[in-house]
């Protein structure tokens, strides 16, 4: 399920995983196993995002996930923000929710996002 995103440099959703999918991914924390097949993994599972945002910077569009709790879950680097938004369907599915542009005047964009998944 496709939603329509418009053009702005900061895009925000709210994952609403109780639409019955879980995710479809796993973010870490660390480096994977490298080497011999049985090479111990001390990676460690990220939270599960609550809420998404997409930010194109000069370097690119990164997608970046937040816990409710406001903790780091995890992020991915794209080329466009379609890229990115294609990328949070593939993860969460139906969890996603329409996104919205963060007005310019917003400095603490991880608050306002934290602040749209408390109202959902």
């Amino acid at each position: 399920m496709a939603h329509d995103v418009t053009v702005s440099q900061r895009q925000v959703t709210v994952v609403d995983m109780d639409q019955g999918e879980v995710p479809r991914t796993v973010h870490y924390s660390g480096v994977p196993p490298m080497g011999e097949k049985d090479a111990p993994d001390h990676r460690v599972a990220l939270p599960v995002a609550r809420v998404l945002l997409v930010e194109a910077t000069d370097e690119g569009v990164f997608l970046e996930r937040y816990a409710e709790s406001g903790e780091f879950a995890g992020d991915t680097w794209h080329k466009s923000i379609p890229e990115a938004v294609a990328q949070a369907e593939f993860e969460y599915g139906a969890g996603v929710g329409p996104w919205s542009a963060v007005p310019p005047a917003v400095e603490d964009v991880l608050a306002f996002a934290l602040d749209r998944g408390n109202e959902r």
